[in-house]
């Protein structure tokens, strides 16, 4: 866990020193379900096409808000077995140096089972993460974080778009309007 990390969960109040994980967002400000979608508004992707497009556009909001050659945390759940998951995932999660962050109990988590959370200390580079990201859409992976602490944003990937949480309501205005032709039609964003 890198040191910013750390010192970001201190300074929040949350705890993982005792095997629990809660984050307080103060501005929880632009949750956009379906966020990013593919052209003509479909929410799965079922071609090629539709796939690259998706990974374009989450590429190109990550590197607006992470930042190429930025540090971020990477944090995500997996609660299946590795041998579920195609190689080239598993490959690619291993190349990011993934380490366990704690255990979630099934009273915690919701699950039938134990949910284990893992987490990786990274620089982002576009499409670093298009293996995992896939992995989400095809709802391999459960939704992982992406932490920009010294960002201040959270973006939560998911097989259906991206759920963003910024610092203050300028800066959702601001991606609201800089990614209209994205977000769903809905007035609420969601």
């Amino acid at each position: 866990m890198s040191q910013g990390f750390q010192r970001a969960l201190a300074h929040s109040g949350n705890d993982v020193a005792n095997g629990s994980l809660r984050f307080t967002l103060k501005n929880p400000i632009l949750r956009s379900s379906g966020c990013f979608p593919t052209p003509r508004g479909k929410r799965y992707p079922e071609t090629q096409d539709e796939y690259v497009e998706i990974l374009r556009r989450q590429n190109t909001v990550i590197d607006h808000l992470i930042g190429v050659g930025h540090p971020y945390e990477l944090v995500f759940g997996y609660f299946g077995e590795e041998r579920d998951l195609p190689p080239a995932v598993v490959a690619a999660l291993g190349r990011l140096h993934v380490v366990p962050l704690l255990t979630l109990a099934p009273e915690q988590s919701g699950k039938k089972e134990a949910f284990p959370l893992f987490m990786a200390s990274l620089t982002w580079t576009t499409s670093q993460l298009d293996l995992v990201l896939r992995a989400v859409a095809n709802d391999l992976l459960e939704t992982p974080l992406l932490v920009g602490v010294e960002q201040g944003c959270v973006i939560a990937p998911y097989d259906g778009g991206m759920d963003i949480f910024v610092a203050d309501e300028s800066e959702r205005d601001e991606l609201r309007e800089r990614y209209a032709g994205w977000l769903p039609a809905r007035s609420s964003g969601l």
